[in-house]
């Protein structure tokens, strides 16, 4: 699907070798088809030209946030912040934080963030989280009902880090509409630990995604569906034979 796209980025980058922009989407390109490695080489070569190119070091740090290497991700995020990356690059940090268990940096970053775009529903979302991390939950419940406000497609979090809402079911001809959505099981649902673990999943919290759907396991939920989700984490973790496993 983006053979054409990546064919017209190359033809711009022959007619035009310094053309940066060009490149820098190349390498985003590269890095969403999964040619990380490729992608890898193309940003580390314009950050060695040019180490203030916020949007090349922002894209390294998501490289390395998908491989899972959170401390060099981080790194490379505190770079592009401080070379003025435009996107999300404040947000990443902030997630990053979190994943980390750095609750209290996390939380200034993403009140930092929210004084110049205080209508950005993914930060109050991410906000919510880390306060139910600290066991602040009312005002986890609060930052996660400003996000749904903002953007109808986050479903409300409790401060429980529990989702509330409708279930979203995922299946042919119901694929979810918005792949940033949260999935989401109601708290009294015979689903709702593989609700909770679907819900981490897709915003990328595997840990914490693997630890919901143990629970869900032990709670005597849908092992079917549970075990399937944990292959599947297994295989981001490159742990193939406990996935193998899984499915056999």
């Amino acid at each position: 699907a983006c053979d054409d796209r990546l064919a017209r980025l190359d033809a711009r980058i022959a007619a035009d070798p310094d053309d940066r922009a060009a490149q820098r989407e190349r390498a985003q390109l590269l890095r969403l088809i999964g040619r990380t490695d490729d992608a890898a080489r193309l940003l580390d070569a314009l950050i060695a030209e040019d180490p203030e190119d916020g949007d090349a070091l922002f894209e390294r740090g998501c490289i390395e946030q998908r491989a899972g290497d959170l401390r060099r991700a981080q790194r490379w995020f505190e770079r592009a912040v401080n070379a003025g990356a435009r996107g999300g690059a404040r947000l990443h940090l902030a997630e990053v934080l979190y994943q980390r268990g750095q609750n209290e940096q996390a939380l200034d970053t993403l009140d930092r963030l929210l004084v110049h775009t205080p209508d950005e529903a993914e930060a109050h979302l991410l906000r919510g989280f880390v306060l139910g991390e600290m066991g602040r939950h009312e005002a986890a419940m609060i930052a996660a009902r400003r996000a749904a406000a903002l953007n109808p497609a986050l479903q409300t979090l409790q401060g429980d880090l529990t989702i509330d809402g409708p279930a979203t079911v995922a299946g042919p001809g119901n694929a979810a509409s918005d792949v940033g959505a949260v999935m989401a099981a109601s708290s009294d649902s015979g689903l709702a630990r593989y609700g909770l673990g679907l819900a981490f999943r897709q915003r990328g919290y595997f840990r914490e995604a693997r630890a919901e759907f143990e629970r869900a396991l032990s709670s005597g939920e849908d092992a079917r569906l549970v075990q399937h989700a944990l292959a599947e984490l297994d295989l981001l973790d490159g742990a193939s034979a406990s996935a193998r496993a899984r499915y056999e």
